[in-house]
């Protein structure tokens, strides 16, 4: 790569186009930390080594050349950013003392003017002499001319660095270097093909929304990915223009039949690893990331992956029946999870990051229908149970909860302790027993508030209240259920009766649940199982 001395600049000045080799980790929210290998060619002593292309967000302050290795030793002495620069006022700048052609637009035509660049006054004139005379032309400039020798150097659309170095021996070099960008983010998705009938998943697939709007193109890039936080110290330089080109994902929602994985359909999932106390995910492809562009490449695939399909009834309130019927009761929705366990066994064993899952199920012809939207919940590492929780309840399983008897112990009846008009207390309220000790402050002020201090409260009698609940579940599938009913029991709460035994019961904190079985339905009425207990505890 050759050098060149340019005006303005006092040292050659050597430019490198584009990176060899580039990386990136993205995090979902911060600056994104760029690795670049670049090869270029320096001249022994100083020189001004321009990276061009850099993205528009560069984050000031944060490169640092990682290594440098050549034909000699490599030194760097400083570094500064430099915005896009490249304009028709820049390129003539840059050409003053250069061969120029000059096309002006005339009522008689196009009229060529050919000689070296002078100078350019206010932005609006050239200054040329021309070669065939010794006579010197000002000219208006326009949008039209040529350059020998191309493009000057020092020019670029795209952000660029400029680091100031110096070598001992000419020859080639390799730098690599490490710095930040703001605008690359990504954040994780999922999507299941979920078999109810068969209890498996028959795809568990993550994929990756990684956005770029850093300012620049990043081609043949290695991607990883640290689901956190990078916060840097640094701030972007300016905000990107041009707006968002979202691609959409290449997976049909019918690429395959629910019965099994089409034998030729085939994705490879990230390889992850452990960085410090983080999960990295490693993209398995390099990929071309434009600037603007938002793409979907896979983070996770897996078939057949085993679930257990549970149906919860939530603790809530217990209403009071304000009509004669059952139908009276509000009735109360029965939450849909299901339970995997993140293991090689299960056909899984990957560290998940949390995101959004979108459920698919197979309508009666087995085309994939979108029926739910779940969540994986906090980072789940290999090995690890978790659990996918249904937004929408099951439309076939409802419950209600009434109180059917309540008994609270009154309070005591507050003692009249008003003083008549000119007398002594109707009845005076004895609150305290108190022992009478001699001495000489007997009868005094400071004895009467000796005694007070040593004034022994009579206890307060204790209070109860007295409640049965009943749990009504109804099931109008065509198959039994077993729904786990989750109860708040105040604590410490005497349990006098139960009609069905508690699966859990934590009589300190009143934490528990029920497993409660459920009879088929039928056309005319729906399977129907009661759940019902008296408590008692006391309130004060």
């Amino acid at each position: 790569m050759a050098s060149k001395h340019i005006a303005g600049l006092s040292l050659p000045l050597v430019t490198s186009e584009k990176p060899a080799s580039i990386e990136l980790t993205a995090y979902q929210g911060g600056p994104a930390v760029i690795r670049e290998s670049r090869s270029v060619v320096l001249p022994a002593g100083k020189c001004q080594l321009f990276f061009a292309g850099l993205p528009t967000q560069f984050v000031p302050g944060s490169l640092t050349v990682v290594s440098a290795s050549g034909e000699g030793r490599f030194k760097m002495i400083s570094t500064s950013f430099r915005d896009a620069n490249l304009s028709v006022a820049a390129i003539l700048s840059h050409a003053v003392g250069s061969h120029i052609v000059l096309f002006e637009e005339t009522p008689r035509g196009t009229t060529r003017h050919t000689g070296k660049l002078l100078h350019i006054v206010d932005g609006r004139m050239a200054v040329i002499k021309e070669d065939d005379d010794a006579a010197v032309k000002v000219v208006p400039v326009g949008n039209k001319f040529e350059l020998q020798g191309g493009l000057p150097e020092g020019l670029s659309a795209l952000s660029s660095l400029i680091m100031d170095c110096s070598v001992n021996h000419q020859g080639e070099y390799k730098v690599a270097t490490l710095y930040e960008s703001e605008g690359i983010n990504w954040r994780p998705w999922y999507e299941v093909f979920y078999d109810a009938k068969a209890g498996v998943l028959k795809r568990f697939a993550g994929y990756v929304e990684l956005t770029n709007s850093s300012g620049t193109d990043f081609a043949e890039a290695g991607i990883s990915l640290i689901a956190g936080q990078n916060i840097s110290t640094g701030q972007p330089r300016r905000q990107p223009r041009g707006g968002m080109r979202a691609m959409a994902m290449s997976a049909s929602l019918e690429a395959a039949p629910m019965g099994g994985a089409a034998d030729d359909f085939e994705v490879e999932s990230a390889g992850v690893e452990n960085v410090g106390e983080q999960k990295m995910y490693s993209l398995a492809e390099p990929i071309t990331l434009e600037n603007g562009e938002t793409i979907n490449p896979s983070l996770v695939f897996a078939t057949d992956v085993p679930v257990t399909h549970e149906y919860h009834l939530a603790a809530g309130y217990y209403q009071s029946r304000r009509g004669p019927s059952d139908e009276d009761l509000a009735k109360l929705p029965v939450q849909v999870k299901l339970r995997l366990v993140n293991n090689r066994k299960n056909n899984l064993g990957t560290a998940l990051p949390p995101g959004l899952v979108r459920v698919l199920e197979p309508d009666s012809q087995g085309k994939l229908q979108k029926t739910d939207t779940s969540r994986v919940t906090g980072h789940i590492t290999e090995g690890e149970a978790f659990t996918l929780t249904l937004t929408n309840p099951t439309r076939d399983i409802k419950a209600t909860r009434e109180l059917t008897f309540q008994k609270v112990d009154p309070e005591p009846e507050k003692v009249d302790n008003t003083v008549p008009e000119g007398g002594l207390p109707v009845k005076p309220m004895i609150a305290a027993a108190v022992e009478v000790e001699g001495g000489p402050d007997v009868g005094t002020v400071e004895g009467h508030a000796a005694v007070r201090r040593k004034a022994v409260k009579a206890p307060k009698k204790p209070r109860f209240q007295e409640e049965e609940r009943e749990i009504r579940i109804l099931n109008y599938k065509d198959e039994a259920v077993t729904v786990i009913v989750a109860e708040n029991i105040p604590a410490n709460a005497e349990v006098l009766s139960n009609s069905h035994e508690f699966a859990s019961f934590n009589a300190t904190t009143g934490g528990a649940f029920y497993e409660v079985e459920v009879p088929a339905g039928s056309k005319d009425k729906p399977g129907t199982t009661k759940v019902a207990y008296r408590i008692k505890w006391q309130i004060n």
